[in-house]
């Protein structure tokens, strides 16, 4: 992790941006004190977590939601 000041990161701002794209983890301070922490966002989910996910879904039964279907429509007609 990397410690910047406000003033590094106002004035070396896309270099900075650039090494949290690549990855990077960044504390910017303040007169030396941790004020805030710059990190890459984490666009995907990881497969344990869909999985954990997925384990508390209901099933679907889709031949009975489509005979459902066919006996609705085939009345209405």
């Amino acid at each position: 992790m990397t410690n910047i000041s406000v003033r590094d990161l106002r004035n070396e701002g896309g270099e900075i941006l650039d090494s949290v794209m690549r990855g990077a983890t960044v504390t910017v301070t303040r007169q030396g004190r941790p004020i805030a922490e710059l990190r890459p966002i984490r666009l995907g989910t990881d497969t344990a977590r869909l999985l954990e996910v997925w384990q508390g879904t209901p099933t679907f039964a889709f031949d009975q939601f489509r005979s459902d279907l066919a006996e609705i429509f085939e009345d209405s007609l």
